[in-house]
């Protein structure tokens, strides 16, 4: 069996990089020693494990309003705002709304 070294911080973000411009499987191997789809299993358990990290990669408002094309900018704004809100692992699992957007919440603050 061959030794594989950790990845690092930087081989994952190279590594996602190519996974995003649809990179050979040849290259992968070159570039870190490892196939595509040991590739994808590191971003599989990177971004379910470190789902606070990948809120601070999430878009600025602004950033998502100058790539949108035919969608209002409120929507837009809504929508970056409630995938960066704070939420529990069990609401990410279950798939529960973010706080402030159940039906119980809303009927709760018309009031």
């Amino acid at each position: 069996m061959k030794f594989k070294p950790k990845w690092t911080d930087e081989d994952t973000k190279m590594a996602r990089r190519m996974l995003l411009e649809n990179a050979t499987e040849e290259e992968f191997i070159e570039a870190f020693g490892r196939g595509k789809k040991s590739a994808r299993d590191r971003m599989r358990h990177v971004d379910g494990t470190r789902i606070r990290d990948r809120r601070k990669e999430a878009p600025k408002p602004a950033q998502a309003i100058e790539h949108s094309k035919g969608i209002p900018a409120e929507v837009l704004e809504d929508a970056v705002r409630r995938a960066c809100a704070e939420r529990s692992i069990t609401a990410m699992l279950c798939g529960d709304p973010a706080p402030g957007q159940s039906a119980l919440d809303k009927r709760e603050l018309r009031a």
